[in-house]
């Protein structure tokens, strides 16, 4: 289920997720890392979540995370550990550019 006026997406995950955690606008034809909390690790893999919606990401390119750290993710990859400061930062950008009206 999604917010009012969010569509639903194909993940990398074969899943479908909410447009928030990946790019949809054509006039940015990307994807963005997006900053998440670890939720579970197993093995190279990690259960991580924001906004409600979790998935899965690999830790191979940064195995020295833990539960409950802030985590940069992009391409179904942990990328990089964040501090708390930056992880507000990202978000707050997200956040900015959800409130922008599509044109």
């Amino acid at each position: 289920m999604t917010a009012a006026g969010e569509k639903n997406i194909l993940a990398h995950s074969g899943e479908f997720v909410s447009r928030k955690h990946d790019c949809v606008k054509p006039e940015f034809p990307m994807c963005l890392a997006v900053p998440m909390k670890v939720l579970r690790i197993n093995e190279n893999r990690a259960v991580v979540e924001d906004h409600g919606i979790e998935i899965e990401a690999g830790t191979v390119l940064c195995p020295d995370v833990k539960v409950d750290d802030m985590v940069l993710v992009h391409a179904g990859f942990i990328i990089e550990k964040l501090d708390l400061d930056e992880a507000r930062a990202i978000e707050e950008a997200w956040e900015e550019y959800y409130r922008t009206p599509e044109a």
